[in-house]
């Protein structure tokens, strides 16, 4: 009884944070507040479901929320996260690496956005590191995930191909503000790499803020969005996290080729993918009305293209 009072106590407590539900209702509109409008029963769902009790408050992301919890005095952490074509794989992807480099799954509804993963330390991840150190750790731990990919995982082929079908419509639809000759440049290299795009198993939004400390290993992986295709995808990320607006261009280099040497990538082909990737962030910027990103993305690709 006691042990059933606890439990209901835990649940009373199920805050959702306003800065959360807020993020929500800006990303996902009246379809993430039908969701946010669920969440308190989802959480005390799976709660009961896999016998937990909250141990603190919660963390969360953009579209995640993530309460410590105790099983049986054991500390874990459940997830719950929307579901959408970049989150769906999240569980298969931690399930396929079963922990080597990555948050251990525990458990799972992945059609439901539940996750129990091992809990880490939150309060120290690799944005906190000195970047050349951070760049090593975070690409050394990129190839170390690169295994085969299942063919269920979405290939960078079809995205290859989309770019080059839809580049100009967005570029023309974002008031042309992004430089008609990168974009074209994006295109003929999508057009370069798509015949012999592979089918590895890629973090696309590795960054420094989800590798987090453990007691397991001293750095792993959380928060994963995969895709199936080369690991050079996987370069823009590291380049564009942590890019302060005074960094120079021989800088940029230095880690760029950090990065390369790290997770022993082809730095033509990776070159090659970075500017894909920085045009297609910089229109996805200008359709959210969200241009903060598009100086660091101008300088990434002129980095590159020089």
């Amino acid at each position: 009884m006691d042990k059933v009072r606890k439990k209901a106590r835990d649940r009373s407590n199920l805050v959702i944070p306003p800065a959360f539900a807020e993020g929500v209702r800006i990303e996902r509109g009246a379809a993430g507040q039908d969701w946010l409008d669920l969440l308190p029963a989802k959480i005390s769902e799976y709660l009961e479901k896999w016998d937990l009790t909250v141990d603190g408050a919660p963390m969360h992301g953009y579209i995640g929320i993530v309460f410590p919890v105790l099983q049986n005095q054991t500390k874990y952490a459940l997830k719950i996260t929307w579901v959408d074509d970049e989150t769906k794989d999240e569980a298969l992807a931690l399930k396929l690496w079963n922990g080597n480099g990555a948050v251990k799954l525990i458990d799972a509804e992945p059609a439901e956005g539940a996750l129990l993963l091992e809990r880490l330390n939150s309060s120290k991840h690799l944005g906190l590191v000195e970047i050349k150190t951070a760049i090593t750790i975070a690409a050394k731990l990129l190839r170390r995930l690169a295994i085969s990919a299942p063919p269920e995982i979405s290939s960078l082929k079809n995205e290859a191909i989309d770019h080059v079908s839809k580049a100009f419509k967005r570029w023309e639809s974002t008031r042309q503000v992004v430089p008609k000759h990168y974009v074209q440049r994006s295109i003929d290299f999508a057009k370069e790499l798509q015949p012999d795009i592979g089918d590895l198993l890629i973090n696309e939004d590795l960054h420094y803020e989800n590798v987090l400390r453990s007691e397991r290993e001293p750095w792993l992986v959380i928060d994963p969005k995969v895709v199936r295709g080369d690991i050079e995808y996987g370069a823009f990320s590291l380049l564009l996290n942590r890019l302060a607006p005074n960094t120079t261009n021989e800088e940029l280099q230095e880690r760029f080729q950090l990065i390369v040497s790290s997770a022993e990538m082809n730095a033509g082909r990776a070159k090659k993918w970075v500017v894909i990737r920085a045009i297609q962030y910089w229109l996805w910027a200008l359709e959210q009305n969200y241009d903060e990103d598009s100086s660091r993305c101008r300088f990434i690709i002129e980095s590159m293209c020089s």
